[in-house]
């Protein structure tokens, strides 16, 4: 994935996948993945 370029840059310069990874990856966690982000968010 590229660096975390600013909001227009970066839909401007990325591929499809770069957008998929950045704001909808997390629909490909399991639910044990994501339990465990959970998890860690409410320590």
């Amino acid at each position: 994935m590229k660096s975390m370029a600013p909001e227009p840059k970066f839909f401007q310069t990325s591929t499809d996948t770069d957008l998929w990874q950045r704001y909808c990856g997390y629909l490909e966690l399991s639910i044990e993945a994501h339990m465990d982000i959970q998890r860690y968010l409410l320590l």
